[in-house]
């Protein structure tokens, strides 16, 4: 990137990814001479991102280190003071700005501001954060997501691009290169192999029974509780886990003791699509804490990709995954720290995914994820990393913590 190459980024789940990203604009301003320099001379990075609360939970890390940034966003549900103005943008307030797709592709406001000075002579690089998102969801569900490489001709031509993602195959990869028009680039790439991380897969039976474990932990431990992620294969589903933890814990769903019902004061919580936001502040804030209060969240797809949850060793899917790049990453969360980990799946037949289109892609996942759960003799590790890398895949966790497939074979 400082030579002025393009760059993707097929790096692991919290190898540190967006700090590639971060460090940009200083790392031109050395480069350009730009140092000491009025602001609105310095330069900018823009980031483009899939979800609002990852660039909100990126924004307030940034600005709580001194690095000035914000999003480039209509959304009405955003705090404000997080948001750019386009005062601020010309005042040179921010090193990285963040955005969607939809909002700098298909907003007129922020593509005349990229084109306006100071900005277009300030940005020095643009980076496609999560970019496995331009295959899994360019096609149908976020067409903005075909159109990233339209920024290459609205900033000037040696502006490079840094595509990042944990979860590619080199077929993806491929297809994201020639996406966002990424040439002649730089690959940096780092098996996806989490050594750390136990794989297993159990039959889902009944709520009681197969997370009776946790509540268990939760009555007698609380705030001392294993901090777990439970992923959900629906909103209904996350309600319901949600309200069998409520009933069964009463009084103790809350801390400390006689504490008021209040979110903040509650030991495990819920995070959707339709969250509130104060509540998703609440969960988001007690999770990068390792003594955060919140012990056990309830969560669909909407909590993802690249938040950093402290703590956190256990990884449930309740139900199964949408595909192995989602289970893959969404495992991820856990074990960032090097601790031993574990990933499960509980599932059964009849929530597998199902074909929800006709398309090639769709039925391709369903036959991957299903081959996955269904899987009793080969190593699940070697099956994941032979998806990602291809047959020359190799682990390296013993057989005992590897996962329950290996570790079956060796009791026998």
């Amino acid at each position: 990137m400082y030579e002025g190459n393009d760059v993707f980024l097929w790096l692991p789940t919290g190898y540190g990814k967006s700090i590639c990203y971060q460090i940009l604009p200083f790392l031109f301003d050395y480069k350009l001479k730009r140092e000491g320099l009025h602001p609105s001379k310095r330069s900018v990075c823009v980031v483009v991102s899939p979800l609002i609360s990852l660039m909100v939970d990126q924004v307030k890390t940034l600005r709580s280190i001194g690095v000035g940034s914000a999003i480039l966003s209509g959304n009405t549900g955003v705090d404000k003071s997080l948001l750019a103005s386009e005062n601020n943008i010309k005042s040179g307030d921010f090193s990285l700005l963040f955005s969607a797709p939809e909002a700098i592709i298909s907003s007129d406001r922020w593509r005349d501001i990229l084109t306006e000075e100071p900005l277009c002579h300030q940005v020095v690089a643009i980076a496609v954060d999560e970019a496995h998102c331009v295959y899994k969801w360019g096609s149908k569900f976020r067409p903005s997501y075909t159109r990233i490489h339209e920024l290459r001709s609205l900033l000037p031509a040696d502006t490079p691009v840094l595509a990042c993602s944990a979860t590619v195959t080199k077929a993806m990869l491929k297809n994201i290169t020639q996406a966002l028009n990424m040439v002649d680039y730089q690959l940096v790439h780092v098996s996806p192999e989490r050594p750390n991380t136990c794989y297993q897969v159990q039959k889902r039976t009944t709520i009681e029974n197969d997370l009776e474990t946790i509540l268990t932990d939760l009555k007698f431990n609380s705030i001392k509780a294993t901090r777990v992620l439970i992923y959900c294969q629906s909103l209904n589903m996350c309600s319901d886990l949600y309200a069998h933890f409520r009933y069964e814990l009463g009084d103790q769903s809350y801390y400390p003791p006689g504490a008021d019902k209040l979110a903040a004061n509650r030991i495990f919580g819920m995070y959707h699509s339709g969250t509130a936001h104060h509540n998703k502040d609440v969960i988001m804030r007690s999770m990068a804490d390792a003594n955060g209060i919140v012990r056990v969240v309830f969560a669909t797809i909407a909590l993802g990709m690249g938040v950093n949850l402290i703590g956190l060793n256990t990884v449930i899917h309740y139900g199964a995954p949408r595909s192995l790049e989602d289970y893959f990453q969404e495992s991820g969360r856990a074990g960032r720290s090097g601790e031993q980990s574990c990933s499960t799946v509980y599932w059964c037949p009849s929530d597998a995914p199902k074909y929800k289109d006709t398309s090639d892609l769709h039925r391709q996942e369903v036959v991957l994820v299903r081959t996955y759960l269904e899987n009793t003799q080969k190593c699940r590790r070697l099956q994941l990393l032979e998806y990602f890398i291809g047959d020359s895949a190799s682990k390296n966790s013993p057989d005992n913590m590897c996962c329950d497939v290996c570790n079956d074979s060796n009791l026998v």
